[in-house]
C-alpha cells in the first residue's frame, strides 16, 4: 500500500484537484513527513525555551557581522534612558520604547533578507538588488518614524508644537 500511495503522489503532483487529496491520505496513513515537514516539533514550554535560544543566537549572529545592527542596538541603549527623562506620560514613554523596537526589528529584518539573497547566489540580478533595497527602504521608514515620534514628543514636552485632537 505505501508504494501505490508514493506512486499517486509522483502521478498527482502537477493535478491541483488530486493533490490535496493524496497529500492528506498520505498523513492520515502516517507515511511520515512530506515536502520538509519536520519529523519533530517540541510543544509547550521546550517550544518556548527553543524559541528563545534560537532568537538569541540571531541576535548575536546579527551583532557580530552586521554594522547597522550594532549602530541601532548602541543608539537603542542610549536612547531608553533618555526615554524615561523626557517623556511626561507613560503613553509618551510607550511610544518612545517602541519606535526604537521598530527601527530594531526591521533592522534585524533587512539583514536577514540580505543572508537569504546573498544565500541563493552571488551573481548580480535585479530581484536581489531590490530585495535589498525594499528591506532597507524599510529601515530608513522606521527610522524616519521613530525621528518623527521622539522629534514631536520633545516638541510637545517644550509647548512648541500643539497637536489638536479634533
Amino acid at each position: 500500500m505505501t508504494c501505490s500511495i508514493k506512486w499517486l503522489l509522483r502521478r498527482n503532483a502537477c493535478h491541483a484537484e488530486g493533490f490535496e487529496v493524496v497529500y492528506a491520505v498520505y498523513f492520515k496513513l502516517g507515511f511520515g513527513s512530506f515536502m520538509g515537514q519536520k519529523p519533530f516539533t517540541a510543544k509547550g514550554l521546550l517550544r518556548i525555551f527553543n524559541a528563545t535560544g534560537y532568537s538569541f543566537q540571531g541576535i548575536k549572529r546579527a551583532w557580530k557581522t552586521e554594522a547597522a545592527v550594532r549602530q541601532e542596538f548602541m543608539l537603542a541603549l542610549i536612547l531608553l534612558p533618555l526615554a524615561v527623562v523626557i517623556a511626561q506620560t507613560v503613553t509618551q514613554l510607550v511610544l518612545m520604547i517602541l519606535s526604537l523596537f521598530i527601527v530594531i526589528i526591521t533592522e534585524l529584518l533587512n539583514t536577514a533578507i540580505e543572508y537569504v539573497v546573498d544565500r541563493i547566489g552571488s551573481e548580480r540580478h535585479d530581484l536581489s538588488g531590490a530585495a535589498k533595497d525594499i528591506a532597507s527602504a524599510a529601515v530608513f521608514f522606521g527610522l524616519l518614524q521613530a525621528a518623527t515620534v521622539w522629534g514631536l514628543i520633545i516638541l510637545s514636552n517644550l509647548n512648541l508644537v500643539s497637536l489638536p485632537l479634533f
